[in-house]
């Protein structure tokens, strides 16, 4: 069988970074960053597509040396440095406010969360040992309850 025709040739692709480009330590495999180089070096761009915020990613993509636009945030921000600016496709405003109005009525859980919160623009991040059924719960039945959680 057959899993590519004979000649095919994507026209880009599109790669994780954690857990795809690095290990379970966020160490990067040096296999996969030589074989982005050798797509890039083909002509087939190479778009990082992650959670990451913009900075981080576009840190790697350039020691990287790729050419291909960033998908950051998981989704919430498309960049590349040809463009005139980001296009972000939410606020990460909105979601701070309900992480400090969740705080104030629960004082447990922690509204700066991790740390990259410093850098997002589409959305914002609490830790992931946080109750997440509460937190569901109460952003439901808030002002915030447009948002995903």
């Amino acid at each position: 069988m057959e899993w590519l025709p004979p000649g095919w040739c994507p026209r880009v692709v599109a790669f994780d970074i954690d857990g795809t480009l690095t290990d379970e330590n966020k160490r990067l495999d040096m296999h996969a960053v030589e074989a982005l180089r050798r797509l890039e070096d083909a002509g087939i761009p190479v778009i990082l597509a992650t959670g990451n915020v913009r900075a981080i990613t576009y840190g790697l993509w350039r020691f990287i040396g790729l050419s291909g636009p960033m998908c950051c945030e998981n989704g919430g921000v498309l960049w590349h440095p040809d463009w005139d600016e980001p296009h972000i496709r939410a606020s990460g405003v909105e979601a701070k406010n309900a992480a400090i109005w969740l705080e104030s009525q629960h004082p447990e859980i922690d509204s700066n969360g991790i740390q990259t919160n410093a850098w997002r623009e589409s959305e914002w991040c609490l830790f992931k040992d946080e109750n997440l059924e509460l937190i569901t719960k109460s952003i439901e039945a808030s002002d915030w309850s447009n948002l995903d959680v």
